[in-house]
């Protein structure tokens, strides 16, 4: 889906002013600026979904802990041939609750164009199929899940800011076709107390005008987001 101009701009203000006003709360995404944004160039550089997302330095090497899932142990070097985009998670994190049916249906619309979108569950006590049923109670079922039981490696060595002292969620982790993490947003998606901007309601997107709970993996920009990284995007970075 391509993003007009004025679609880009509308968004681009409304972000800034959302994440200026609900950054100190912790809980939402904010625009990275621009010496550490993960796009610089080409359309991804004027996508405000894409503008969430910080280069991530170093590509430290995978954790190689085990991830439990219905069919068996995974891990995350099994993530190669395809974009993926993995939010990690807890069942203590209303935000990402909040995003996960969106990123379902953002997986479902762009899973065959070669972007896939991962929950990955970080709780201590959880087990796959607590998991499932959680994210099926918000109706993401088409999420799929892994979960590190016993938690305690991924969250703090992927989701902790530079300079921080304890991960932070929601995060959402971009990999490359090769099964490197080259990029990761902190904060929440969500649109909150504001209407979804103009032009990015509606129709194959989803969303309703002005729905308290709508995210921006539910808008255009996110479409283009996902449509933009099936074409092999990152390999230009």
């Amino acid at each position: 889906m391509i993003l007009t101009e004025q679609d880009r701009r509308s968004f681009l203000l409304r972000s800034l002013a959302l994440a200026g006003s609900a950054l100190l709360a912790g809980h939402a995404a904010s625009i990275v600026p621009a010496s550490r944004r993960l796009f610089r160039s080409g359309r991804l550089a004027r996508n405000p979904v894409a503008a969430t997302f910080e280069a991530f330095h170093p590509r430290a090497p995978l954790p190689t802990t085990p991830l439990w899932t219905p069919a068996g142990p995974r891990r995350f070097s099994d993530l190669k041939n395809k974009v993926t985009l993995v939010s990690l998670w807890a069942e203590f994190c209303v935000p990402c609750l909040q995003e996960a049916h969106d990123l379902g249906e953002l997986r479902r619309r762009h899973i065959r164009q070669g972007f896939d979108v991962l929950a990955v569950n970080l709780d201590d006590a959880q087990n796959p199929a607590r998991a499932r049923r959680r994210l099926d109670q918000v109706d993401a079922a088409t999420l799929p899940c892994w979960v590190e039981q016993g938690g305690g490696t991924i969250g703090p060595l992927l989701a902790t800011p530079h300079g921080g002292h304890g991960f932070t969620l929601p995060c959402n982790l971009l990999m490359n076709a090769r099964g490197q993490i080259v990029g990761r947003a902190f904060g929440t998606h969500l649109i909150k107390d504001d209407p979804v901007p103009t032009g990015a309601q509606g129709g194959a997107a989803g969303g309703a005008p002005g729905k308290a709970d709508a995210t921006w993996w539910s808008t255009p920009a996110a479409d283009e987001f996902a449509a933009l990284l099936a074409k092999s995007a990152l390999d230009q970075l």
